[in-house]
């Protein structure tokens, strides 16, 4: 996904995550605005609805690509970084994944402006007939009835 996609529909038209996702018959752990963006949301934890079954958003995070602070080019996953300098076909691969672990955990201001991401899909549950793309928490909902009372 590029950077400045938001969860649902843009405020110029253009389909979110979500409903990409949807249209591939997937779930994508999502935040609770669609117009928030979703580099942010990952980076900085990412806290949803589907949080408590698949995860926060940052363990979504499959790839990060960013530029670096000098211009070169860098891709970071688990299995290491790749950095092509700015100006040159010069390319180095190292197997260290530091970086890619470091944005997962403290958001990319440090070391450079993010471009694209790579981020889990999930199969909807079998049983699922509508609201599959949402996720319910009977007990909270159940204590959520009561709140107002206290």
């Amino acid at each position: 996904m590029g950077s400045g996609m938001t969860w649902g529909t843009s405020v110029f038209g253009l389909k979110g995550m979500q409903e990409i996702a949807r249209d591939h018959d997937r779930v994508i752990v999502h935040g609770n605005t669609a117009q928030v963006g979703f580099v942010g949301f990952a980076l900085a934890g990412g806290h949803g609805p589907l949080s408590p079954y698949l995860g926060l958003g940052v363990d979504q995070v499959l790839e990060v690509e960013l530029v670096g602070p000098d211009g070169s080019l860098i891709t970071a996953n688990h299995n290491g970084t790749s950095i092509r300098a700015f100006g040159s076909e010069k390319f180095e691969l190292t197997e260290n994944s530091d970086l890619f672990w470091a944005l997962r955990g403290g958001g990319a201001g440090p070391w450079g402006v993010v471009t694209a991401m790579t981020f889990k899909l999930h199969k909807p549950r079998k049983d699922c007939s509508e609201e599959c793309y949402q996720a319910r928490n009977d007990l909270f909902c159940k204590i959520s009835h009561f709140l107002p009372y206290f």
